[in-house]
């Protein structure tokens, strides 16, 4: 997915500093709109994902329906991973918000 790539490598690459969360912070505050585009891109990517998986799960090929659910929650699944950073993601924003105020 394209947008996966935005949001990754257009958007991430100049929002994080490896190694220094003080100036990563610093950045993000001060492209904060930048900052929640990634959260869209990612939210975007999220929802697609589910989409997807809910119609594999409603269409089974070979498989029963219990199985293709469990696999794809399984708690090595990249999909609920993703899930929880952008949550943590989330919760940095409104954090930084809240300490504007």
């Amino acid at each position: 997915m394209a947008i996966v790539v935005l949001a990754n490598y257009g958007i991430n690459i100049r929002l994080i500093v490896p190694g220094n969360a003080a100036e990563t912070a610093r950045t993000i505050m001060a492209h904060e709109t930048l900052f929640r585009i990634n959260i869209a891109c990612n939210l975007i990517y999220v929802v697609s994902l589910v989409v997807l998986l809910t119609g594999a799960t409603l269409f089974p090929r070979r498989e029963s329906r219990s199985h293709g659910v469990a696999r794809s929650l399984a708690p090595g699944s990249s999909i609920l991973e993703r899930c929880k950073y952008r949550f943590r993601q989330l919760q940095l924003l409104l954090r930084f918000s809240a300490s504007e105020v």
